[in-house]
């Protein structure tokens, strides 16, 4: 250990590792209702960053909803037809269609929960009166606004960056140095 008589010139950069860094997008597209980020404001992990408006929302809510009726209606009919074959009233043809029916409206249902959940909308809470045109994008990390790239009214592509977050807790300097300087 030895101290410096002055200072080395080096240049460089800041940096964060990658799992610090993150880039917004609609998961769907949307026109932007509303936001109020500037770039170098602090965000923090859950908060509300935009609201995004688009009518395919509606239309996935109501697809969900129809799927989650039909899956009890055919659960229902699963069971009668499993009566009627054990008492060996109806072909076993019926009892296997109706069973197929049943598990493909299962998969249709899983699938749009799972669309859903990606829009941030709980499957679970979902009633008719509660369906909605828009959706909240929440922010993932605590950090600061690095990017602002999208205005209020814009139609958002799901393939464009609306904002970019950077937490700084892990900033660190990448710093190139000349190496007659080192010694």
């Amino acid at each position: 250990m030895r101290s410096l008589s002055g200072g080395i010139p080096v240049t460089g950069k800041l940096d964060v590792p990658p799992q610090n860094l993150v880039n917004i997008t609609a998961p769907l597209g949307g026109f932007l209702r509303s936001t109020t980020l500037l770039q170098g404001m602090r965000v923090a992990k859950g908060q509300i960053i935009a609201v995004i408006e688009n009518p395919e929302y509606i239309q996935l809510q109501q697809d969900y909803l129809d799927t989650r009726s039909q899956v009890t209606f055919l659960e229902k009919e699963h069971e009668r037809q499993t009566k009627l074959a054990a008492e060996n009233v109806n072909a076993q043809k019926t009892l296997q269609k109706s069973l197929a029916d049943l598990e493909s409206m299962k998969a249709k249902n899983s699938g749009l929960q799972a669309k859903l959940k990606m829009l941030g909308i709980d499957a679970a809470q979902l009633k008719p009166e509660s369906i909605g045109s828009t959706i909240d994008l929440r922010s993932p990390l605590n950090g600061y606004v690095t990017r602002v790239n999208s205005a209020v009214g814009a139609f958002i592509p799901p393939t464009e960056v609306m904002f970019t977050i950077v937490d700084t807790e892990h900033l660190h300097a990448e710093l190139i140095c000349f190496e007659r300087d080192i010694p």
